[in-house]
């Protein structure tokens, strides 16, 4: 169990010239490199031990000490979506095969609707009619260019930031409510990460990352925040936070939450905890430089890294003990910068083959 300790954040901290510039570079790197996570999950269950480091990036081999990397070919969690850039290919259940689209998609909690962003603007589609027909599936939202899309927990809505490189401007979160398109515009303080705007439990509050100790090119992230969506600060989480993205953080209880620190710009990598969002205590770390996937079982987390071919490797990490059960290699995932997993329950033929 790690120590929780409390970080101090003075409250007449003033945003230095060019400190939405590196926000915003920050917020488009975290695109480039976000893994988004599995789609249904179990809650993990004790305080849990800090494992040791397992992946060392993209492009590079895997740890020699890891399991060597099996293939896929049955099993209950299967890639859905593979990103490279800006561009995504889904998964096909029908042929077993990705369809490649001109810009980035998250699918749903239930994996039937996709949100996109294509070069800054916001779209929603269904998942079938999206495979079907591609960009013409598309209703675009009327919201300003930003960075996102992640969906509530409850799948009622998605999350988008807007960000401004005027510093004396606000951030602004956009929720948008899938039902009927209803946008709530919601105010980030400056004295908070803007571009790491992610969902509470409750999917109606937000969790974003306080601005901690900062030079001319990083800033270091501070404890999470609360944010209601009128724009009133909350309690905070103990310790140094991750970002917190879309519903598939949260365990199916929504008490415990996966965050990543593993793209924050920073002098030092920082590794990514996993809280009791109950207590707001730290229950369990991932290393740093490992990138968060989600929740495999209840005391699995998955980590994304790259083989020596440059495929997508996903280790399976047992967080009550630090070691790595499994390995998976991601057959056609070379260079990939993002994939979310989800649920293979119902697939059949080639479709099936491909879970693990």
């Amino acid at each position: 169990m790690m120590h929780l300790r409390d970080v101090p954040f003075p409250a007449d901290l003033v945003p230095p010239p060019g400190l939405a510039d590196t926000v915003l570079h920050t917020a488009r790197r975290r695109r480039r490199t976000r893994t988004v996570a599995i789609a249904a999950a179990v809650a993990v269950t004790a305080a849990l031990a800090v494992p040791a480091l397992l992946l060392r990036g993209p492009g590079t081999p895997m740890d020699p000490g890891a399991p060597a990397p099996a293939a896929p070919g049955g099993g209950p969690q299967v890639a859905h979506v593979y990103t490279r850039e800006e561009h995504s290919s889904i998964l096909d259940p029908a042929l077993g095969k990705y369809r490649e689209l001109p810009f980035t998609v998250v699918l749903s909690p239930d994996l039937t609707r996709a949100a996109v962003n294509d070069n800054g603007r916001l779209g929603l589609a269904d998942r079938a009619a999206l495979l079907d027909r591609g960009r013409d599936a598309v209703e675009w939202v009327d919201v300003p260019a930003g960075n996102g899309p992640s969906w509530s927990p409850d799948g009622t809505a998605v999350l988008w930031t807007s960000i401004e490189k005027d510093p004396t401007v606000h951030f602004t979160a956009h929720r948008v409510d899938v039902a009927d398109r209803h946008v709530t515009n919601t105010p980030v303080p400056l004295d908070l990460l803007g571009a790491t705007v992610g969902w509470a439990a409750d999917s109606r509050r937000y969790l974003v990352l306080v601005r901690g100790t900062q030079t001319d090119n990083t800033v270091e992230p501070g404890p999470l925040q609360y944010l209601s969506p009128d724009g009133t600060p909350g309690a905070r989480l103990d310790g140094t936070g991750g970002s917190v993205e879309g519903a598939t953080c949260y365990s199916p209880s929504r008490r415990y939450v996966l965050t990543d620190a593993s793209t924050i710009m920073s002098a030092q990598p920082h590794a990514s905890p996993v809280y009791d969002a109950t207590s707001g205590k730290v229950v369990a770390t991932v290393p740093p430089r490992s990138t968060p996937v989600g929740w495999y079982d209840e005391t699995t987390v998955a980590v994304l890294g790259h083989g020596a071919d440059r495929n997508a490797v996903i280790e399976l990490l047992d967080i009550t003990t630090g070691t790595v059960s499994r390995s998976v290699r991601l057959p056609g995932s070379a260079d990939v910068t993002a994939v979310q997993l989800g649920p293979s329950a119902g697939l059949t033929g080639a479709a099936a083959e491909l879970s693990f």
